[in-house]
Order: C-alpha cells, then sequence, then structure tokens
C-alpha cells in the first residue's frame, strides 16, 4: 500500500503489518486529477497547479490535524499503467477504507442530495466501509460524521442504518438488497459497476477491462461460489421484453432496482446449493425446498423458490421457469416475480439453470420441443373416464416436463421412455399402466401394457378386454395399432409426436382393478 507523508508529501510504500494509522479520500474524479506519474515525476509547483492537487493537499492538512502522518488518495497513490497494481487495488479497495482511521469525503456540491457523490459506483463501497468518516462540501467546510447523518444519508442512498454503522454487518444483509444499492449508479467504464462491488459482497475477480457487461455475470458467478443466498436471482428486468427467456444471472445492478426491502427467510446456509459448471447454475435441492410447480390457466411453468421475501410480508419469492431438456432451464417472465404462500410439490433431483441468455438462443429455445412426445391425448383419455393413479413414475425422469407432459427428447432421432401408472383403488391387486412410447429414426411407435404388482407379470392381453387382433397365452404379442397409436402433429411450428389412447383401452384399466375372476385367473397363472 502506498502512502503519502502529510508532512513532506512524499510517497512511501508499506506491506501488512508494517502499515501505519492513515486517513483515506472519498471524491469522485474531475479534471486535472493528479495522477502517480505526475506526482513523483513533475516538479512540485507544477502539480500545485493542477486542480486535483487541492483535494491532496486539504486530505493531508486534515490528518495532520488529526495527528495522523499518513494519507492515501486513488489519484496519485495507484499507479494505473500496472494492470497488476490496479488489479490489486481494486481488490483491496474495501479492505483499505475499513482499515483507515478516518475517511474524508468530499462532497463536490454545497447541496448534498443533489451531489454527484451519491450516484457514483466508487463510492458505494467508500461510504460503507470506513468505521468513522466525515463529510465535507466543496468549499471543504465541515457538514457533519456518518455516525450523525445516518438517517439522511439512508435516506438518500437506501442503505440499512445498521450497515452504515458498522459495515461488518454486511453479510447479514441479503444479496437482492445490497446489490439494490448499486441499481441507480453509475461508472465511466462498464466493467466498473461490477467490479466497486467487489468488498461489498466479499469477493475477488481478476480486472478484464474491454468485457462489458460479461463483469457483472463474472462478478455474479463468484458471489454464487461465496454464498448460498438464492436472493441474488430475485431480480427484475426493468420492463417488458420481447425476449422470451433469459439467463437466471442479471445483466446489470440496474435489475435490483426493486429489491431493497428484500429479506432472508432464515440463514441461507441452510439453502439449495448452487454451483457453477460449464453446463450453467446446477442446483442440488434440499428436502421440501426444490423446484415447485405450479400451472397457471394455459401457461405451463414451474416456479423456484428463493428462500427470501419482501419486508413485513409472508409471501415467498420466487421466480419463473420452463424447462427445455433434460434437468436444464430457463428463465421467463423477467419482469415479475412469483409470491405465493402455498406449498407445491417439489423435484429432489439435481437441475441446471442457464446462467444467460442472449435473444438469438431465446428465439432457438422457442423450439426446444421439437420431436417431443406429447402425452397430453393419453392424460385426457384417463381424465375422461375419471382414472386418477395413485403413483407416478417416469423413465427418462430428467426428460420428463411435468407441467407440458412431454418427454423432451433434444431432438433425438432415437429415445425410448416410459410413463408408469399405478392404482392402488385394490389393495390386494395394485395395477401398473405402463406406457412406452419411442423413436427410432424416422417411426415412432407406442407400446401399453399392465402389470400385475404382486408378480411383476404382465397381464395377459385377452383378460383385458382391448380390441385385438392377435394375443398369446402369455400375453407377450398384441396388435398395439389397436390399443394406443403415435401421431405427428405441429405445436408452435415444431413437430411433436402425439401419445394417443382410445376411450376403450382406458376404460378397460379402470375396471380391470375390480375384477375378481381376473385376480383367481392371475393367482393361478403365477
Amino acid at each position: 500500500m502506498r502512502l503519502i507523508n502529510t508532512k513532506t508529501y512524499e510517497l512511501k510504500e508499506f506491506m501488512g503489518s508494517d502499515i501505519p494509522r492513515y486517513a483515506v479520500l472519498s471524491h469522485i474524479w474531475e479534471e486535472e486529477e493528479v495522477t502517480f506519474q505526475q506526482f513523483t515525476q513533475l516538479p512540485r509547483n507544477k502539480v500545485a497547479k493542477m486542480k486535483g492537487y487541492s483535494k491532496i493537499q486539504h486530505t493531508c492538512r486534515l490528518a495532520r490535524k488529526s495527528g495522523i502522518d499518513w494519507a492515501w488518495v486513488d489519484t496519485c497513490c495507484i499507479d494505473k499503467t500496472s494492470s497488476a497494481e490496479l488489479s490489486e487495488a481494486i481488490n483491496s479497495m474495501f479492505m483499505w477504507y475499513a482499515g483507515s482511521a478516518v475517511c474524508y469525503a468530499y462532497l463536490e456540491s454545497r447541496n448534498t442530495r443533489i451531489c454527484r457523490w451519491f450516484t457514483r459506483g466508487w463510492t458505494l463501497q467508500e461510504l460503507i466501509a470506513p468505521q468513522r468518516m466525515g463529510f465535507y462540501n466543496k468549499n471543504w467546510v465541515f457538514q457533519g460524521e456518518k455516525a450523525t447523518l445516518s438517517e439522511e444519508l439512508a435516506e438518500i442512498t437506501k442503505i440499512n442504518r445498521r450497515v452504515l454503522g458498522d459495515g461488518g454487518l454486511l453479510p447479514t444483509i441479503s444479496v437482492a438488497q445490497r446489490m439494490s444499492w448499486a441499481a441507480s449508479r453509475q461508472t465511466t467504464r462498464v466493467e466498473d459497476l461490477a467490479y466497486c462491488l467487489l468488498g461489498i459482497f466479499g469477493v475477488q475477480i481478476p480486472l478484464l477491462y474491454g468485457e462489458g457487461s460479461r463483469a457483472f455475470i463474472r462478478l455474479q458467478e463468484e458471489i454464487v461460489k461465496e454464498s448460498n443466498d438464492l436472493s441474488l436471482f430475485a431480480w427484475r428486468a426493468p420492463s417488458p421484453t420481447s425476449q422470451k427467456y433469459c439467463g437466471i444471472l442479471a445483466e446489470s445492478p440496474r435489475n435490483f432496482a426493486e429489491c431493497a426491502e428484500i429479506e432472508h427467510w432464515g440463514d441461507p446456509m441452510y439453502n439449495n446449493e448452487c454451483v457453477i459448471t460449464s453446463k450453467g447454475l446446477r442446483f442440488t435441492p434440499v428436502p421440501r425446498r426444490g423446484l415447485l410447480e405450479l400451472v397457471e390457466t394455459e401457461n405451463h411453468y414451474y416456479i423456484l423458490s428463493l428462500q427470501c421475501h419482501h419486508r413485513g410480508s409472508k409471501r415467498d419469492l420466487g421466480i419463473y421457469l420452463q424447462q427445455h431438456g433434460c434437468d436444464l432451464y430457463t428463465r421467463m417472465r423477467p419482469d415479475s416475480l412469483s409470491e405465493t404462500l402455498i406449498t407445491p410439490k417439489s423435484k429432489d433431483r439435481i437441475f441446471y439453470f442457464t446462467k444467460s441468455v442472449s435473444p438469438v438462443m431465446s428465439v432457438t429455445l422457442q423450439s426446444s420441443h421439437r420431436h417431443a412426445i406429447d402425452m397430453s391425448p393419453a392424460w385426457r383419455a384417463l381424465k375422461n373416464i375419471h382414472f386418477m393413479p395413485d403413483e407416478n413414475r417416469f423413465e427418462l425422469a430428467g426428460h420428463w416436463d411435468t407441467q407440458r407432459l412431454l418427454f423432451l427428447t433434444q431432438g433425438m432421432t432415437y429415445f425410448t421412455c416410459h410413463a408408469a401408472l399405478t392404482y392402488y383403488d385394490v389393495v390386494e391387486l395394485p395395477m401398473t399402466l405402463v406406457i412406452k412410447p419411442s423413436i427410432w429414426g424416422p417411426e415412432p411407435s407406442v407400446t401399453v401394457d399392465i402389470e400385475n404388482a404382486r408378480s411383476g407379470r404382465t397381464v395377459p392381453r385377452h383378460l383385458l378386454n382391448w380390441p385385438i387382433e392377435t394375443w398369446s397365452s402369455d400375453g407377450g404379442s398384441c396388435s398395439w395399432q389397436e390399443v394406443a397409436d403415435v401421431e405427428s402433429e405441429m405445436i408452435n411450428g415444431q413437430p411433436v409426436f402425439r401419445v394417443i389412447i382410445g376411450t376403450r383401452t382406458a376404460k378397460s384399466f379402470l375396471k380391470l382393478s375390480s375384477l375378481q375372476d381376473l385376480r383367481e385367473q392371475l393367482e393361478l397363472t403365477d
């Protein structure tokens, strides 16, 4: 850390425990700021004529008055021509401000409320980190200390008053709420919108100027690695967007503008685990806190509970998701959050969520149901005869989209799956209807079997009262076209294979579970 001697104006480097007591300056950059090269190479009388030099002088004067021999001013204490030094300084900035004996905040206006200092990205951490902080107007007239101005500062910045009093409380504040403090702030470079928040979240990332908004994605990825706080995903798009799908990570702090009152339900440490992978965010649900299911009119989607709420509300916040492949989901309706009191069913498998979605990718995802196997006609046939299975089992489970009743094949030309629906109306003889659609090249097909849960054997087809052409004594053969069929249809411009089960077939299965003579016949064949 490079410091200015407040008496001689000489620079000296200190390391670790050798760092003395020092004062820091918080300000916004203006014209003719004194750089490290200018401060060390130009004659002092020439440097003194630069506008920015007066801020260095006043900082040193105030420090000397407080009995502090050293001061730190970012303009001249960092060699910004060195990318390594700049990266170290930015990653250490919060710690340096927090370790100062006092921070002097120079406000470029006489009117505190319209001061640009409150709109800049870098001054956010400079306001929170120091324990002791004094404010001065453009004429260097003392305005008050942070402790005495906390109510007014909280009103202007929307920062929690407890945090203004003690920056060490930052980890107790939800990630979404902390992000909201930066929602209206600006930086000269796009990347700095992310870099200026490193200290707020206690993370470090390499600086890559030129990466643009990608820096904010990297910041969120690093937060995911360090925190289990799902409120990170409680952002909203500022307005309705034409892009149907988006990633689970926000594009900018502006997306958190409405998150100032979001709080945890409990300790985020016990929330679902999130891990960054090449496929996206891998999400491992904890018991009873999984991927929730909810159907609203004709719109089929999932809800991910974020384990947080708005202050004063008992409703759980969640985001809307759409399934697109084997355990792969993207966010939809990004301009809104769900707020619910209900506890729908949850899934306990591992899921993946796309981190970001480009406009082109969003359009591509709208065809993710291409060559999907649509089970909804079969479900309707069973519903028409009031058949309500007590237990459903799906294979391949990761490809099953419960909300749209689709097996998502991901466009594969060879795909086999099945749905096993078990009926327990007669305890002595539970039966399972097994629907097995498959795709082998251009020809889709489906078979339907009924299994006796006691013996594990397939029920002979001639006992089912199904319209069949041939059957064998062991029930091993049947003309499946008479029982079920597959039709190809276009849904939203994409070919989909629909599984059709005849009403007579469905009624036969419902009748099957209560036939005493059939039960006796099965016992004879076991």
